[in-house]
């Protein structure tokens, strides 16, 4: 929706989201961490033994991203090529640095950072599971970790440096989840659940476009809040707390099929849109207007549902099989 809105394509007239493509971002990457994170944790009280968990943890991650990531490559270098428009990838250089993991164009700058984080999660999860540190030490050395490791300045290139301290809030999330489910939480349900609706507005309020709609001469830029990644850090951790541990109002909304469907084709949508959002426009069908942004985004899920079931759930199957 952010995507469309810098194109002129609104779900509502006026309702744009310009900009807040990267709150989206943001919530994947604490999400992300603290999923993967829950797993190592998880697995300390498995049978697995831990080098066979590490092993299958890396195969999983691997085929979860790579077969996708190259075929998507491989499209978006013959889309330039072909039409003469350059789309991220332009050229063998440009091709073989994104499959390294070296440099971030466009929508693929979120592939490296988060493969990036693979390697590094192993150790932090191993930080938050191991007994020879206290529940204070983890405590103290997650909110330390956090706080040093968030910049200034983002840049978003593929770097992973400048988005660490989000990785590491779900990461850390992950073991406070752990330790609050050894514990009574049926007390802060009311609370989980009036911070995570606070989240879940804020992602749409703290959008420029809306914010400028909603203030009479406000002038709110695209990437006005886009360095505030400790603010989007702790919005995602309630966020997704909120869906744990909350009363189940927003558990439900985001457990409802439509979303559970979005959840399963999503890197493919993600992969994509774009280049479906680039071939609409050169149409020049529906343009601005709530009919074309509503055949686009049927489109859309059709593309990524084919996608996911050709391409990533064989090679979801096979990374389940080898671990097995």
């Amino acid at each position: 929706m952010s995507h469309t809105s810098n194109h002129g394509l609104y779900l509502l007239p006026g309702f744009s989201l310009s900009g807040a493509g990267r709150y989206g971002v943001y919530l994947f990457f604490v999400l992300s961490a603290f999923l993967l994170t829950r797993q190592f944790l998880v697995n300390k009280s498995r049978s697995e033994r831990y080098s066979e968990f590490l092993s299958n943890y890396f195969k999983r991650r691997f085929l979860r991203i790579f077969p996708l990531f190259i075929v998507s490559l491989c499209v978006y270098w013959l889309y330039s090529v072909v039409s003469g428009n350059s789309l991220y990838i332009t050229g063998v250089e440009k091709f073989f640095k994104h499959l390294f993991l070296l440099e971030g164009v466009g929508i693929f700058w979120t592939i490296p950072v988060e493969f990036k984080y693979y390697f590094l999660l192993p150790l932090v999860a191993w930080f938050f599971s191991t007994d020879r540190f206290s529940a204070l030490i983890k405590t103290g050395g997650g909110l330390v970790l956090m706080l040093i490791c968030y910049p200034g300045t983002p840049v978003f290139n593929g770097s992973l440096m400048p988005f660490l301290g989000m990785f590491l809030s779900g990461s850390f999330a992950a073991w406070i989840s752990v330790w609050l489910e050894r514990k009574s939480i049926n007390s802060l349900g009311v609370l989980f659940e009036i911070l995570g609706w606070c989240s879940a507005v804020s992602f749409f309020l703290l959008s420029p476009d809306i914010l400028n709609l909603l203030f009479e001469g406000a002038r709110y830029t695209r990437t006005y809040f886009h360095d505030q990644l400790l603010f989007f850090s702790l919005v995602s951790v309630f966020f997704i707390f909120c869906s744990l541990y909350g009363l189940g109002g927003l558990r439900k909304v985001m457990s409802s099929r439509f979303f559970m469907f979005l959840g399963e084709i999503s890197f493919s949508l993600y992969l994509w849109h774009i280049i479906i959002l680039k071939l609409w426009l050169s149409l020049g069908w529906l343009e601005e207007s709530f009919v074309g942004f509503t055949v686009l985004f049927i489109l859309v899920l059709m593309c990524s549902f084919v996608s996911y079931t050709r391409l990533e759930l064989p090679c979801q199957n096979n990374a389940l099989l080898n671990s097995c």
